[in-house]
């Protein structure tokens, strides 16, 4: 295209006359150049040229056109450019319904502001779900217009089959606690492989503990843990319905509706064992101390968010590990 709009150098001084192109008053095509940079041999002048295609050897016109002929003055920024529009002339209803209108779009904004400050959804974990219900709250089950009625919060607790308590006794015998502990052991439950063996649990238990900066102590213990999980027969059948092909899923992420609250949350394990639904959640000793009936209640949000998912029965298993 370079070539094809730009005449020789010889001749861009010297355009050729024709009558299809007006005389330009003109000497540069450039109206004002860059910093200050003074016009030179190969400007082209305005005017008409005649070109050859480089290709095809066909003859055309080109015509460079004096900027001077299309530059007009701007207009005045001073002043309005419709001052007619705030006579003082205007009829006084015509006011009078602007202002009306004026008014009213005011009282629409601000009723769509406090609207849209109004959320019409909140998301809650179900850890924050299930302490407000144990307290009673009944204002943290809605936050819109329209609050549920008691009768769903009941159809939410009689849907959810009831939640059993399964305690391994294995925190009674002498170990490490606390936070990081009950990390470690949900970590390497969540990671290890159904069907692992002890030298694998033990290689994920280092895995985690690097990780998590813990010591000797603590990986040896929740390598202890997890594999006596394994051994249990909750999990037996766990491993039986993976390896007949139905679902089992791992730190499953579960959400419910219940009213104008979205409950988010995430399952231990779950899986299907043909005429339902088995959900488990693991607890340690520090972690069930003191909070058995949050985590039960936690358990049927969780079997309800798989049954209302599935359509079939599903129940809760609290595993005290």
């Amino acid at each position: 295209l370079n070539r094809a709009l730009y005449p020789p150098l010889d001749v861009r001084q010297h355009p050729a006359t024709t009558a299809a192109c007006p005389p330009f008053p003109g000497k540069d095509t450039v109206l004002l150049r860059p910093d200050g940079q003074q016009p030179d041999a190969s400007m082209v002048r305005p005017g008409a040229y005649e070109l050859l295609d480089p290709t095809s050897g066909e003859p055309y016109t080109l015509v460079w056109w004096d900027p001077r002929l299309i530059d007009r003055p701007a207009d005045d920024p001073r002043g309005l450019r419709r001052d007619d529009l705030i006579s003082k002339e205007a009829p006084s209803e015509t006011v009078a319904a602007d202002r009306a209108r004026l008014e009213d779009w005011r009282a629409w904004r601000t009723s769509a502001l406090e609207r849209g400050a109004d959320p019409s959804m909140r998301v809650m974990t179900v850890s924050e779900y299930a302490e407000a219900h144990r307290r009673g709250e009944g204002q943290a089950f809605s936050v819109g217009r329209d609050a549920p009625s008691p009768k769903a919060e009941r159809d939410t607790e009689s849907t959810a089959a009831a939640v059993d308590v399964v305690d391994m006794g294995l925190s009674e015998a002498p170990r490490p606690s606390g936070r990081r502990f009950g990390i470690l052991v949900h970590a390497l439950l969540a990671a290890v492989p159904l069907d692992a063996a002890v030298d694998e649990v033990a290689a994920l238990a280092g895995v985690q503990a690097r990780i998590l900066g813990a010591g000797d102590e603590e990986r040896v213990a929740a390598a202890l843990v997890a594999h006596r999980v394994l051994a249990h027969p909750l999990l037996a059948r766990a491993r039986a319905a993976e390896a007949a092909g139905r679902p089992c899923r791992r730190e499953v992420a579960l959400s419910l509706v219940q009213g104008d609250v979205i409950i988010d949350g995430q399952a231990d394990l779950a899986w299907d064992e043909g005429d339902g639904w088995v959900v488990v959640d693991f607890k340690t000793d520090v972690e069930i101390a003191g909070g058995e009936e949050g985590y039960r209640r936690q358990l049927e949000l969780y079997a309800e968010a798989i049954a209302r998912a599935t359509g079939r029965p599903a129940r809760g298993v609290l595993l005290r590990v």
